[in-house]
C-alpha cells in the first residue's frame, strides 16, 4: 500500500509544478510491464505460428519490445509534445465560449496528450490523457515491432500472417498497459488523494496565520 501512497504523492508534487509531462507516469509502467508483455507477446506468436522455434520468438519479441520501451516510446512523446506546442494546445480549447468548462476541459485534454498545463492538472485529467496517450503509442510501437519481426528477425516467410499476428500481440499489451494504467493509479486515487494532499501542505510555509496576528497587534 505504500506504493500507491509514494506514487500519488510523485504525481501531486510533479503537479504543482504547473507542467505535467506525461512520459513521467506512463513510461515507468512501460518498463514495469517489460517482461510480462515480452512474456505474453512470446505465447500469442507461439500460439499462432507453431512451427517457429520458440527461442527465435522469444529474442526477436524481446529486441522488439526493448527497442520499442526505451526507444520509440520517448521519441514519439517528443513528437507529440513538439506538435503541441506548435499548435498551442495548451490554449487552443479556451477559444471555444460556447463550450462548458467540462468539455473544454475534455478538449484541451485531447490536445494536451503529451504534457498537461497548469490550468487543467486536475488528477482525472491526468488519467483520461494518459489514456488519449496510448493510442499513439500503440501505433508507433505496433510498426517498430512489424519491422523488427519482418525484416531484422524473418520470424515467417508469410508477411501478412505475421502481421496480423504482431498487432494482435500489440493490441493484448496495450490492453495489459491499459489495465494497469486504471488499476495502478485510478482505484487507488480514491483511497490515497487526501493523503498526498496533506504531505503537500506539510511541506508548504506556514506564513497564512502571521499577517493576521500583525494586524491583531496593530490594532
Amino acid at each position: 500500500m505504500k506504493i500507491f501512497e509514494t506514487a500519488f504523492l510523485y504525481i501531486a508534487l510533479l503537479r504543482d509544478h504547473g507542467v505535467f509531462p506525461m512520459l513521467a507516469v506512463i513510461w515507468p509502467i512501460c518498463w514495469l510491464l517489460l517482461i510480462p508483455t515480452i512474456l505474453m507477446e512470446q505465447y500469442i506468436i507461439k500460439k499462432y505460428l507453431p512451427a517457429i522455434p520458440s527461442r527465435k520468438i522469444f529474442w526477436s519479441v524481446m529486441t522488439a519490445n526493448i527497442i520499442s520501451t526505451v526507444i520509440v516510446i520517448p521519441i514519439t512523446w517528443i513528437l507529440l509534445a513538439a506538435i503541441e506546442i506548435f499548435i498551442r494546445g495548451d490554449r487552443f480549447s479556451l477559444s471555444y465560449n460556447s463550450l462548458s468548462e467540462f468539455w473544454k476541459t475534455m478538449l484541451s485534454v485531447t490536445l494536451q496528450t503529451s504534457v498537461l498545463f497548469s490550468f487543467n492538472t486536475a488528477f482525472w485529467t491526468i488519467f483520461i490523457a494518459g489514456i488519449f496517450l496510448l493510442i499513439p503509442f500503440y501505433f508507433a510501437t505496433g510498426w517498430i515491432k512489424g519491422l523488427v519481426l519482418t525484416k531484422i528477425f524473418n520470424i515467417s516467410p508469410n508477411p501478412n500472417l505475421i502481421k496480423k499476428t504482431y498487432w494482435k500481440t500489440n493490441i493484448a499489451s496495450y490492453a495489459l498497459l491499459l489495465l494497469a494504467w486504471l488499476s495502478f493509479l485510478f482505484l487507488p486515487f480514491f483511497y490515497f488523494y487526501n493523503e498526498a494532499q496533506n504531505e503537500i501542505q506539510k511541506t508548504e510555509p506556514y506564513s497564512f496565520s502571521l499577517p493576521n496576528k500583525l494586524e491583531e497587534k496593530n490594532d
